[in-house]
């Protein structure tokens, strides 16, 4: 059965996935796809060694919030954030992530 207006909305079907991406832009939140890219290539975009102790925990507006397992690996993501830029821009598009923030997650430091 084809799809139809409720009677007198005068509305035609919208593409769930184009009204969600609406819906997060006005949220100031990135696209599902965009997420999706993040997480899934994250390892490709970053290489392996640096995803074995850094990992994106969050993206809001153009900010990616990392969590790393060693404060040393803090200072080493802020110390190459220019060049994780270019990497992630090269990965998931220009001006897709402008900024970082690192936190060190204390529950998956070694003893």
């Amino acid at each position: 059965m084809p799809w139809e207006p409720l009677p007198g909305s005068g509305q035609d079907p919208v593409d769930l996935g184009a009204g969600l991406t609406r819906v997060l832009r006005s949220l100031d939140a990135p696209a599902p796809t965009t997420l999706g890219t993040l997480f899934e290539e994250w390892t490709e975009i970053v290489g392996d060694r640096m995803a074995a102790h850094v990992r994106p925990v969050r993206l809001r507006g153009t900010t990616l919030l990392l969590s790393v397992n060693e404060p040393g690996w803090a200072a080493q993501v802020r110390w190459m954030a220019s060049e994780l830029l270019e990497r992630l821009d090269a990965g998931l598009g220009p001006g897709v992530v402008t900024e970082v923030e690192v936190r060190v997650d204390a529950g998956s430091q070694r003893p």
